[in-house]
């Protein structure tokens, strides 16, 4: 029996590979390995992605999405650990028992030391190791899900950040058009008033006018650099051509409201969070259900034990064990938990409702938002076209005493009003378009949210 311990210890490593590769195996194929719905942050399946380029980059480098993509790997390990669950654990255990009095006298010969090699083999755990697998896997689908929502909302706001530093710059450049054609007309009014036919109350309300548009364009200012905050926040980049982008994206819209609701459920990545949500709520349930089952294990130990340290009394030892336990009377814990996670699936559910409810409300309010843009761009550009042929008709008639210098001012803010109305509107239906594409997963990109490598997958 002295070399028992030695002999047993490569049997026991042998046991371990053994077991190792079972239970892997069995753990694969209780729970396959997920699609590309786990694998990546968003479904893949019925979409056309636009092409972010510099975009996908910078946003994939922004501290949201960073964070967000840390959560993921930690969800990712968790399923490793899961897995764990299944296998078979080696430990090392050595105790030392130090006797200096016995019976009230010195004792040096009751000295005690053991070592032994253990290991713990599970059998059955009543389901608990697959619902934790099935629990760690719907918490990566969540994750994942999480990320391509973080990047999702990161790209809406540096578009929409781009979209109304554009609509500003164009605003500005609008009004000092309509600033350098009051300054003309201010110097044609002071002429007239050297030779007599205007007076000073016309060339106050020129001025009155040019202040006006200093105003309107500060003010305008302050709404840029709001803008502008938010691209260096987010370390935009340079160019991005947000409107040229949707305007290319919009071809791919489906013209019915209800077939842009079925591309969004498909890719949203908040619907699939929050069916990941669902899916975690029935993994809980299970996991509730799976502690109180029985469980069986086998342990197996082969060791070394030493009395009277140096001296003698040297002995080998291996056992096996088997241990099984099953609870028989839980007070009534076993059904609150049920009832509790049964809660959480009725809450995770409702909750996917609400998302859903809320992606088709915004579609169509969005669909409408972008036609009625539309119908108001056309509106707006046939009223600059008509303003400026008035304009020059007020202008003439103004130089030949028959209008006022009222009229030519008014004439001229009508064509800077009808300019500014086909921005802003453009700007609405650029808006309306990245709504619709960021609720139906179309400015997704699987380049920037890349999955967290699983091992084993």
């Amino acid at each position: 029996m002295r070399h028992l311990g030695l002999t047993l210890a490569p049997v026991l490593l042998l046991a371990l590979m053994l077991m190792t590769g079972c239970s892997q195996t069995a753990s694969q194929a209780s729970c396959p390995a997920p699609d590309r719905t786990c694998a990546s942050a968003v479904p893949a399946q019925n979409r056309d992605r636009a092409n972010l380029g510099p975009l996908s980059q910078s946003t994939g480098q922004t501290a949201e999405v960073r964070a967000s993509l840390a959560r993921q790997g930690a969800a990712s390990s968790e399923i490793d650990s899961a897995r764990a669950m299944s296998r078979p654990t080696v430990s090392l255990e050595a105790n030392y028992k130090l006797t200096p009095l016995q019976n009230g006298t010195r004792n040096l010969s009751g000295n005690e030391q053991s070592t032994a090699l253990v290991m713990d083999i599970p059998i059955y755990q009543g389901g608990r190791d697959t619902a934790a697998l099935a629990l760690a896997y719907s918490n990566y689908r969540a994750s994942s899900a999480t990320t391509a929502t973080t990047f999702l909302s990161v790209s809406v706001a540096i578009l929409s950040s781009d979209l109304e530093l554009r609509r500003q710059d164009r605003t500005k450049a609008i009004l000092t058009q309509h600033g350098k054609a009051l300054a003309q007309l201010r110097r044609a009014v002071a002429s007239e008033q050297t030779e007599g036919s205007a007076t000073r109350v016309d060339i106050t309300d020129v001025d009155r006018q040019l202040l006006q548009i200093e105003l309107n364009q500060r003010q305008s200012s302050l709404q840029r650099l709001e803008a502008e905050r938010t691209l260096a926040r987010l370390r935009a980049p340079a160019s991005i051509e947000a409107s040229m982008m949707l305007a290319k994206l919009e071809s791919r819209f489906p013209k019915a409201v209800a077939e842009l609701q079925s591309l969004a459920a498909a890719n949203n990545p908040r619907i699939a969070a929050r069916q990941a949500e669902i899916e975690a709520a029935y993994a809980r349930l299970s996991q509730a259900d799976a502690a109180y089952k029985p469980r069986l294990g086998l342990r197996i130990s082969a060791g070394l034990d030493r009395e009277n340290y140096g001296q003698s009394d040297n002995s080998t030892d291996a056992s096996a064990t088997l241990n099984f336990s099953m609870p028989l009377y839980t007070g009534g814990a076993r059904e609150a938990s049920l009832r509790s996670r049964e809660k959480e699936i009725e809450a995770a559910t409702f909750d996917k409702h609400a998302i859903l409810q809320d992606v088709g409300t915004t579609l169509a309010a969005s669909m409408q938002r972008l036609e009625t843009a539309r119908a108001i761009l056309a509106l707006a550009q046939k009223q600059e076209s008509g303003a400026r042929m008035r304009s020059v008709g007020v202008k003439t008639e103004r130089e030949l005493g028959e209008r006022s210098v009222f009229d030519e001012i008014r004439a001229i803010s009508d064509i800077a009003d009808a300019q500014l109305a086909v921005n802003n509107a453009r700007y609405e239906a650029d808006m309306a378009r990245l709504t619709i594409a960021a609720e139906c997963g179309l400015l997704s990109d699987d380049s920037i949210s890349p999955a967290v490598q699983i091992s084993g997958l």
